[in-house]
């Protein structure tokens, strides 16, 4: 949902999060299904991912938004 944070045109948040939401569980049930390890290393995934995204964020709100999802990633991860 990161990349909504830069978008400044009205748009359906709800039906957009809905779409967001249905595609993530797809990949969620396929990669549960598929890889014995997704479960175990998800997290370490997202994190690198949002990592990866923060020096394009040009905006506060999308490097707020950045923060705010990289510090909820750490507090779940198991170091």
């Amino acid at each position: 949902m990161w990349s909504l944070q830069m978008y400044n045109k009205q748009y359906d948040s709800i039906r957009i999060k809905t779409v967001f939401d249905y595609i993530d569980s797809e990949i969620d049930y396929y990669f549960n299904s598929t890889c014995k390890y997704y479960k175990e290393s998800y997290q370490y995934i997202q994190l690198i991912n949002m990592l990866r995204i923060v020096p394009y964020a040009k905006s506060y709100t999308v490097a707020s938004y950045l923060e705010n999802v990289i510090t909820s990633l750490l507090g779940k991860l198991k170091w």
